[in-house]
């Protein structure tokens, strides 16, 4: 199958005033695709759009909150509003926490779950009415490799992100022939802002398991996704096969858990 042709394509990019959703911004654009940012703070938002402009991003930012069904119908609205169609839509709003389970609070979990998972759930759905019109389109739900494995002190935020897997996966299963694809995005440890944003009931470390990736290596694998579209987009340390090793023996994800808790609790000059 060739590579679809991604010029003049429109795409929706929630949290995209950063991070991931900055950096697929900037690689959409490149490939010539027509760029609709939503964040749910309009300074950063704002301060965004200005330095994508400055590089020479077609870009429109559209202030959202996910968590609001409304707001989100109104931002494909206002990107349907530019080309009338809507090719691509990034559901990449989402926000992390860390803490023991017995330090988790309701209001808590409800949070986090109304952002990384109805947020999604509504993009979804508003994305679908104009690619069911269309007759084709593309949807990228980006979760998280603790969508695969929860790791300790991230039950709530492992939680949302295997939800969304499943959404994913259902969704992408009833819309097989609709010309409508569907793509999990699951990328490890990524240097972005995603833990200065995160609620941390734990406290700070100094150190990490893996080496951090760029943003834009997810975007870049992104894009190249939706030139050929895939199922699922995972980005494990090692690659592929570390996946299949934790599948095949759980000693190891055990061990690589462990390892987690130990440096997660040991404080800031760990």
């Amino acid at each position: 199958m060739p590579n679809r042709d991604l010029r003049g394509r429109t795409v929706v990019i929630t949290g995209g005033s950063s991070g991931i959703g900055r950096a697929c911004a900037l690689e959409f654009s490149a490939a010539g695709c027509l760029v609709v940012i939503a964040g749910r703070r309009p300074e950063a938002l704002e301060q965004t759009l200005a330095e994508l402009e400055a590089a020479g991003v077609r870009c429109l930012a559209v202030p959202t909150d996910v968590r609001c069904r409304e707001q989100v119908v109104a931002l494909r609205d206002a990107a349907l509003g530019l080309t009338g169609k809507l090719d691509i839509w990034v559901n990449n709003a989402g926000y992390g926490m860390v803490a023991r389970f017995e330090e988790m609070h309701e209001d808590d979990l409800d949070a986090i779950w109304q952002t990384n998972v109805v947020g999604s759930f509504h993009g979804c759905q508003a994305a679908l009415e104009p690619m069911r019109r269309q007759g084709g389109g593309h949807i990228m739900n980006v979760s998280s490799l603790a969508g695969r494995y929860a790791l300790p002190l991230n039950a709530g935020y492992a939680a949302t992100k295997h939800a969304l897997n499943a959404l994913g996966q259902s969704l992408g299963a009833e819309l097989e022939g609709s010309g409508i694809g569907v793509t999990t995005v699951m990328p490890g440890l990524t240097d972005t802002g995603f833990f200065a944003a995160m609620v941390d009931k734990v406290g700070p470390t100094g150190t990490h398991l893996v080496r951090a990736m760029p943003a834009g290596v997810v975007a870049r694998a992104m894009v190249r996704c939706a030139r050929r579209p895939r199922e699922r987009l995972v980005f494990a340390p090692g690659g592929a096969a570390t996946l299949v090793l934790a599948e095949a023996f759980p000693i190891i994800f055990r061990t690589i858990a462990r390892q987690y808790l130990k440096v997660r609790l040991s404080g800031p000059k760990a």
